[in-house]
C-alpha cells in the first residue's frame, strides 16, 4: 500500500472529511492559506450536528441540533458578526419540578453545595455518580442532588456512572457566581445561518465540496493519504498530502456501519484517548401548540427552563424572551438511551405527558398542531450528541490534538480543550487543525486567524 500511495502524485494538498462546523472552519482556513482542499461530506447537506428545520406551522426556526451560544466565545461571535447574525439572550429563569410541584430556583445557588464540594484538581478522579453518593447526601440537599443529576445527564448528556467528576469540575468552576459570567444566547433566524456564512467564505477555486460521499477507508503513510469513499453507489479514491478528520468520536473508534477503517491502524495513543471519551445521548422533541396554555400559570410563564429529574424528559424549555406557543422536550444521557428504541409517536406522547404533569394541564395533546423529533443516536454519521470525558481521561482531548506523523489531523468538538461539546469548540478545533497542518508544511509556527 505504501508503494501505491507514493507512486501516485496527490491530486490535492489536503482532504477534509466532515463538513460540519469544524470541517468547514478547517477548509476555510486552508483554502485561505492557498492550499487546494477536497471537502468530503457523507450527508446530503453541510452543517453536521447543526441542523435547523423550518416549517410554516412553527413561528420560529426549529433547532434539531445545536441551539445555544454558551458564554461569549470569540470565534463564534466573530462569525456571527461577519454574517450579520444577531443574538437573543436567554433568560436565566429556571424551575425545578419535584414531588408534583414546580418551584423557581437560582441555578447556581442551587448547585452551590455541589460546586463547593468538587474535588481539588490534584485529587484522584472518579465517576460523577460516586461523587454524588459521597458528597451530596441528606434531605437538605434534595434540590442540589436533583440539579446535579440534570447537570450530568442533561447539560453533559452523559451517564453519571461514566462521567469524570474532574472534567465536570473543569467545566463548571469557571462559571462564576452570577449568570452574567456565563450567559446563554440563541442566533436569530437559526444556527444554520452561521453554517451558510462559513460555506460562503470558502474559496471556490481552492475548496471543492462533495456531498453524499461516505468515507470508509483511510490508507496513509507520512506525507501521503488515500481516502476510499462511496459516492452515488460508486467507489471513489481521493489522494492528498494530508488529512483533516472532522467527524464524531464513534466513527473514529470504528463503531457502526459508517465507521472509518485505518490502514495502517491509528497509533495506540489515539485509540486509548478515544476510549477515554464518551459520546453523549440526546433526544429532543420540538412541539408547536395552538396556544401557549402553560402561560396561564404565572410562574411557568416566566420560566425559560423547567427541570424534571424524575421524568422521561428531564428538561422542558421554551424560547423566552419570545412568547410563542412552542416547547422543547429534552432527554439526555440515560434518559435518552431509554427512549432510543421507542416508536416516534410514543416518544412524542411521552413528551406531552411530561408537559401535562409539569403544567397541570390535562391532555395537552389537544392543543398540539405540530411536532418534530430528533434522536442523534439514530444518525449513523453522528451516533450521539456530543462528547464527554470518562474517569481518568482528562488528557484524552490533548492527546487527540497531536497529529499523526504530521499527516493526519483531528478536528471536532471532542478535540477542543476549552469549549468541547459546543459549536465554539468545533470551530476552534477546525482552526487549530488547520494551523497545525500549515505549521507542519511550513516547518515553523503559523498563525491562522478565524476571520
Amino acid at each position: 500500500m505504501a508503494r501505491a500511495v507514493r507512486e501516485r502524485r496527490p491530486h490535492q494538498d489536503v482532504i477534509v472529511v466532515g463538513a460540519g462546523a469544524a470541517g468547514l472552519a478547517a477548509a476555510e482556513a486552508l483554502g485561505r492559506a492557498g492550499l487546494s482542499v477536497w471537502l468530503l461530506e457523507a450527508r446530503d447537506r453541510i452543517g453536521g450536528r447543526i441542523r435547523t428545520w423550518r416549517d410554516p406551522i412553527f413561528p420560529v426556526p426549529v433547532e434539531l441540533g445545536a441551539e445555544f451560544v454558551h458564554g461569549r466565545p470569540a470565534v463564534t461571535l466573530q462569525w456571527l458578526r461577519r454574517a450579520g447574525i444577531g443574538l437573543i439572550r436567554v433568560p436565566e429563569a429556571h424551575g425545578l419540578f419535584l414531588n408534583g410541584r414546580v418551584q423557581a430556583i437560582d441555578l447556581l445557588q442551587t448547585l452551590r453545595p455541589m460546586l463547593e464540594r468538587l474535588p481539588d484538581p490534584k485529587a484522584p478522579d472518579l465517576a460523577f455518580s460516586a461523587f454524588l453518593e459521597q458528597n451530596l447526601s441528606g434531605d437538605e440537599l434534595t434540590a442540589t442532588r436533583a440539579m446535579a443529576r440534570i447537570v450530568a445527564e442533561g447539560f453533559e448528556a452523559a451517564d453519571p456512572e461514566q462521567l469524570s467528576v474532574q472534567a465536570l469540575a473543569e467545566d463548571w468552576r469557571p462559571r462564576g457566581d452570577a449568570a452574567d459570567d456565563y450567559p446563554q444566547f440563541r442566533p436569530l433566524g437559526g444556527y444554520d445561518r452561521l453554517i451558510a456564512a462559513l460555506y460562503r467564505s470558502l474559496d471556490p477555486d481552492r475548496v471543492h465540496l462533495y456531498l453524499q460521499t461516505v468515507v470508509h477507508t483511510v490508507r496513509w503513510e507520512p506525507g501521503h493519504v488515500e481516502v476510499e469513499a462511496q459516492q452515488a453507489g460508486k467507489k471513489r479514491i481521493f489522494r492528498a498530502q494530508a488529512l483533516v478528520l472532522a467527524v464524531p468520536l464513534p466513527l473514529l473508534r470504528g463503531e457502526g456501519e459508517c465507521a472509518l477503517r485505518f490502514d495502517p491502524p491509528m497509533p495506540e495513543r489515539w485509540r486509548s484517548a478515544l476510549a477515554q471519551l464518551g459520546m453523549g445521548a440526546a433526544v429532543r422533541v420540538n412541539l408547536c401548540f395552538r396556544e401557549a396554555f402553560w402561560e396561564r400559570n404565572a410562574l411557568l410563564r416566566e420560566l425559560a427552563f423547567v427541570h424534571a429529574p424524575d421524568e422521561s424528559f428531564t428538561t422542558i424549555w421554551h424560547p423566552l424572551p419570545l412568547h410563542v406557543p412552542v416547547l422543547l422536550a429534552w432527554a439526555g444521557g440515560p434518559a435518552a438511551r431509554r427512549l432510543h428504541d421507542w416508536p416516534t409517536e410514543e416518544i412524542i406522547q411521552e413528551a406531552l405527558r411530561t408537559i401535562g404533569r409539569i403544567s397541570g394541564v390535562r391532555d395537552p395533546g389537544r392543543y398540539l398542531i405540530g411536532a418534530c423529533l430528533h434522536d442523534w443516536q439514530r444518525d449513523p454519521f453522528a451516533q450521539g450528541a456530543y462528547s464527554y470525558v470518562r474517569p481518568g481521561g482528562l488528557e484524552a482531548r490533548r492527546t487527540l490534538c497531536r497529529p499523526i506523523e504530521d499527516t493526519i489531523f483531528l478536528a471536532g468538538e471532542a478535540t477542543d480543550l476549552e469549549e468541547s461539546a459546543t459549536v465554539a469548540g468545533a470551530l476552534q478545533s477546525g482552526y487549530r487543525a488547520a494551523r497545525d497542518l500549515l505549521t507542519a508544511l511550513a516547518g515553523e509556527p503559523v498563525t491562522v486567524p478565524s476571520d
